[in-house]
């Protein structure tokens, strides 16, 4: 079974401390020191005692973040944790039924359910197989038919957030998961065109990087078209594997 890691970029931001096109730079590049959390993030980071992280969401593109989507294939790095919620979002208490928890509670919950590298690959399939009659189904949107792999947030009102039962993957920014590669970029080609003039004009490059780098995207790319990027993303992500 492949499992892809996506990632995906909201709308420009002005509260985001960095430019959208040197984000996506950084994540095609694994040149993740460059990079500032969102305010958001560094907020959920501190308060669940988390290092500076990258993040993604395990085979499913979540539509708020679908600017642009990236997917990426490879081995699961060896020094992620991955739990099968949005850390993020339970942290900011966007899960119904978690408004009353406390900070430790919350903190439990994420300790108590994070896997270790490779480990959290059986737990995704058989959770994956129980809830849904497809990988696509997942990938989609469906929604899981016993609900959130964590029986903490099976509350009233669960079905309406996604990101309640979409697993996500987050590796330390200092040590950069060179074991997974980009496979596909879904963006809208006036942004795309944006992007590469960037790349072309940038100092952060010499001649044969900017050819190289390039090249990565060129071969990845596909135009969105009127679409948002996590449509086609999740729509490719449903004949990617099965559970």
């Amino acid at each position: 079974m492949e499992i892809r890691w996506i990632q995906g970029l909201r709308k420009p931001d002005r509260d985001f401390p960095t430019d959208w096109r040197e984000v996506l730079f950084a994540r095609l590049s694994f040149d993740f020191e460059r990079l500032k959390g969102s305010p958001n993030t560094v907020v959920s980071e501190k308060g669940l005692g988390l290092v500076p992280c990258v993040y993604y969401f395990i085979h499913r593109c979540e539509p708020d973040f679908s600017d642009s989507a990236m997917a990426l294939s490879g081995s699961v790095p060896a020094s992620a944790l991955i739990s099968p919620f949005d850390t993020g979002g339970l942290w900011h208490g966007h899960y119904p039924g978690c408004e009353s928890m406390t900070d430790n509670e919350k903190k439990e919950l994420v300790e108590n359910y994070s896997f270790v590298g490779e480990k959290y690959v059986h737990p995704f399939q058989t959770w994956g197989a129980e809830n849904f009659d497809s990988l696509g189904d997942y990938a989609t949107g469906s929604v899981p038919h016993s609900g959130p792999y964590a029986e903490r947030l099976k509350n009233n009102g669960w079905r309406d957030v996604k990101r309640i039962w979409t697993w996500e993957g987050r590796v330390p920014i200092s040590d950069p998961p060179n074991s997974i590669h980009p496979v596909r970029l879904f963006m809208h080609e006036t942004k795309f065109r944006e992007y590469l003039s960037w790349i072309l004009s940038s100092s952060l490059l010499d001649a044969k990087e900017k050819a190289d780098h390039v090249d990565l995207v060129t071969r990845i790319y596909k135009d969105c078209g009127d679409r948002s990027a996590a449509e086609p993303m999740n729509d490719e992500l449903t004949g990617v594997s099965s559970w």
